[in-house]
């Protein structure tokens, strides 16, 4: 017969010039394989640095410290904007010699409220190049600028506690493509994991039924071997007595025998791997298969109560 080089050379030539070629390969492009490396790695830390690290602190210091990273404006820059609005008011209010309470013009420069100076530029605009010289004009345009100044602070403040409000959300959202990637690794794993463990039972009872059919084969052999006789009562294992008046009964050849005794070992061998629920009792039905107090009537039996009692030795491949 062929050797074992002369049966698989065209698989060895095969991975022999992959192997040579991706070697060349390795070889004479070895910049090209540094820098990707490189970018890989830069890459993964990023990933882990932008969607597991980061993320996960910034959680903590939100439960934990109540500490918030998005500050899109300073609320001390409102303040400081609403007291200049504030002054502005006080001024024009002292230069046209309107008699108003400071606290009110304090409530209606934080209240964003120009009633006061609304009818005033309403009655400067009629000639406005006029007042825009010599009137209030500038000064009003001035003081409507810096309260859509505030208007537009107050927006981004009320965004900024927004963002603030939602900090735990966003880092949990962060953290998604790591998740997702992290559970489809492990889905994918317990997979595997699952296709071999069945894939290995599978081949276990497979084993296990092939033994005992060789078994029951054996034992109906035997079984045969002994109709008509007188003396069923001689042991499988037993050697007739030479003495008997009947003619000794038909045995199983030593070499048969030992089969059966191999068969049996091997089936005693396996049945410890079988899942939790079948191999204390499958051992227990193999030493009874095995044991010389039983005749084959009773072995043959105890394979028939095997057959119901488990439902792999009944599985189609």
């Amino acid at each position: 017969s062929p050797s074992h080089w002369e049966r698989h050379w065209s698989r060895y030539f095969l991975g022999f010039a992959a192997v040579a070629t991706v070697a060349w390969h390795a070889t004479f492009h070895r910049d090209r394989w540094a820098a990707m490396y490189a970018q890989v790695c830069n890459s993964t830390h990023n990933f882990y640095l932008e969607h597991i690290k980061m993320p996960v602190i910034r959680a903590i210091e939100v439960i934990r410290y109540d500490q918030y990273n998005h500050d899109v404006i300073d609320p001390r820059i409102v303040e400081e904007s609403i007291q200049s609005l504030e002054r502005m008011l006080q001024d024009f209010a002292q230069t046209r010699h309107i008699t108003i309470d400071q606290a009110v013009i304090a409530g209606q420069a934080r209240s964003g409220d120009l009633s006061t100076v609304m009818p005033i530029y309403e009655q400067s605009i009629r000639h406005p190049v006029r007042n825009m010289i010599a009137g209030p004009v500038l000064q009003l345009l001035l003081i409507q600028i810096q309260k859509h100044r505030v208007d537009m602070e107050r927006a981004l403040l009320n965004m900024d506690a927004l963002l603030q409000s939602n900090e735990l959300n966003f880092q949990f959202m962060a953290t998604m493509p790591a998740v997702l990637l992290f559970g489809g690794f492990v889905y994918q794993a317990s997979r595997w994991f699952k296709h071999r463990r069945v894939a290995y039972y599978k081949a276990l009872h497979t084993k296990l039924k092939a033994l005992l059919r060789k078994v029951e084969r054996l034992l109906l052999c035997y079984a045969a071997s002994h109709e008509g006789q007188a003396d069923s009562s001689v042991g499988m294992w037993a050697r007739p007595l030479a003495t008997t008046s009947t003619p000794p009964p038909a045995r199983l050849a030593p070499r048969e025998v030992g089969k059966l005794l191999v068969h049996l070992w091997e089936m005693q061998r396996l049945a410890p791997f079988l899942e939790p629920g079948y191999a204390t009792k499958l051992s227990e039905d193999i030493s009874d298969v095995a044991s010389e107090d039983l005749d084959v009537h009773q072995k043959l039996l105890t394979i028939n109560r095997m057959y119901r009692t488990y439902t792999f030795l009944l599985a189609h491949d």
